[in-house]
């Protein structure tokens, strides 16, 4: 694993990131249009850093944290902003929110001792693409008709299924901290 810190992955992780501002701004202000092209500039980004670091050879310690920092603020602003708006029960924002408090205390119980950064699992991959883009379909489905069943259909389908996968991840994370333990003891 690499040290870099500047490479090209990185750097558009961390644009990716300084994008989360606007977006709020964005969202707050109703301003639709702009919404749509950040996430879509999101999730192309996204996609293209892990093809561009495994490509090129570019995966970095940093660009592990940084990467999914940006898909859980994503996530997070999405989410907070369809609750403010009455477009998602608030109870999709308090499990998503717990589940990433208690991966993240994971995170720094990992780094507390020296192992690493939590290895991420396909389901984790899964359930943070099926979040990133079904939740922007519940917000364009609420844009272009309200009483667009099929966009909020599939919307709301790939919420849940991202949100099952995601709680599936997490508790495969704990299986990983709790071999690790049970390993480390003998």
């Amino acid at each position: 694993m690499q040290y870099k810190i500047w490479t090209i992955p990185n750097i558009i992780s961390f644009l990716r990131i300084c994008l989360i501002f606007p977006l709020c701004y964005f969202i707050a202000s109703h301003q639709d249009l702009w919404v749509l092209l950040l996430v879509v500039v999101s999730g192309l980004s996204d996609w293209l850093d892990g093809v561009i670091a495994r490509k090129f050879n570019q995966i970095s310690k940093l660009g592990q944290i940084l990467d999914p920092v940006a898909d859980r603020l994503y996530i997070l602003c999405l989410i907070i902003f369809l609750c403010i708006q009455n477009k998602l029960p608030l109870w999709l924002f308090i499990v998503l929110l717990s589940r990433e408090l208690l991966v993240g205390s994971l995170q720094i119980y990992f780094a507390k001792f020296n192992i690493g950064s939590v290895p991420v699992s396909i389901l984790g991959k899964v359930s943070t693409a099926l979040l990133l883009y079904s939740l922007p379909i519940i917000y364009l489905s609420n844009i272009i008709d309200t009483n667009n069943n099929l966009l909020w259909s599939l919307g709301w389908a790939g919420t849940i299924w991202g949100i099952s996968l995601h709680l599936l991840a997490g508790a495969h994370y704990f299986s990983i901290v709790y071999k690790y333990q049970k390993n480390s003891i003998k």
